[in-house]
């Protein structure tokens, strides 16, 4: 992998900087981060033309920056329209909330809606649509799938046996014993083990032999 850092932006050419700026930052949203204004070199080397001398306003939404480029010379072939399975970059995509509310708002400004693209999934809720900037690039609009409700689970309404594992679940978080019916808390039962163990292990050392010879010694030598 080649040690690239972060992608910049991406590059628009218009046929009008005003006209493009009342599209994409007065109806988009976007936001103007930056103006700069080239001639000659070493923009003619970089660009490959002869006789630059450009504007260029860089936008910003969301993160992306867009490059608008309007190029006073020199002049540019004759503009055409691009289907979108020609090579190179074919479209911007945005994420709506509601997609015929924001078709009207850009119908009403006067942003050319492509109208026979207009699909919808009706058991998804999901939607899609192309509209066009002032210069003909596609822009795509899509409204989200609708999320499904998650249906709701009462332990009331749960079997049997999730009703007993949310029960010792809610046994544990308050602190007592795991078995349900059992109302000892844990820490008791442990002390209870411990001395079970001590006291057993006190009756192993009584019955030992040596330590039961020792003990009768003892005694005769006291009682003497």
């Amino acid at each position: 992998m080649v040690p690239l850092q972060r992608l910049t932006h991406v590059g628009l050419c218009v046929s009008d900087l005003d006209r493009s700026l009342g599209f994409y930052r007065d109806l988009l949203g976007f936001r103007v981060r930056d103006e700069l204004d080239v001639e000659g070199e070493p923009a003619d080397r970089l660009l490959r033309l002869r006789g630059v001398k450009l504007r260029a306003v860089y936008l910003e939404r969301d993160g992306v920056t867009l490059e608008l480029l309007r190029f006073a010379s020199p002049p540019g072939p004759a503009p055409r329209r691009r289907t979108i399975h020609e090579l190179g970059l074919t479209h911007l995509s945005f994420r709506v909330g509601d997609l015929a509310a924001t078709l009207a708002a850009l119908r009403a400004a006067g942003a050319h809606v492509l109208d026979d693209t207009l699909i919808r999934v009706e058991a998804s809720g999901a939607a899609a649509c192309f509209v066009t900037d002032p210069d003909g690039q596609l822009i795509e609009l899509v409204q989200a799938r609708t999320p499904r409700a998650q249906p709701s689970c009462s332990a009331h309404d749960a079997p049997r046996g999730t009703r007993a594992a949310v029960g010792r679940v809610a046994a544990r978080r308050v602190g007592h014993a795991e078995e349900p019916g059992s109302e000892e808390p844990r820490a008791r039962r442990a002390e209870n083990h411990a001395a079970r163990v001590a006291a057993a292990r006190s009756e192993q050392r009584e019955r030992h032999p040596r330590r039961l010879a020792e003990r009768r010694g003892t005694e005769r030598r006291a009682a003497g």
